[in-house]
């Protein structure tokens, strides 16, 4: 139960780091399964990065979503 809640928070920590568009953009990709993997700081400003599976987007800070990103992402 500890778990949950300690992933609840840090999803919150995250959802309060993106723009409005973002939000609703990431509440559209949810109804598709997709979730919010994490935010990346860029020059262009913050990207959230959301997943679902394998399968990555990304939305930028005005709410453009890109369904084929170049995004490199780490094993775990």
């Amino acid at each position: 139960m500890e778990d949950r809640r300690k992933a609840e928070a840090k999803l919150q920590a995250l959802l309060h780091k993106l723009t409005l568009s973002q939000e609703f953009r990431l509440i559209e990709a949810a109804h598709f399964g997709f979730q919010l993997a994490f935010i990346r700081d860029t020059g262009e400003g913050k990207v959230a990065i959301v997943r679902q599976d394998e399968k990555y987007i990304t939305v930028s800070e005005s709410g453009d979503v890109d369904y084929q990103p170049d995004v490199n992402i780490r094993p775990k």
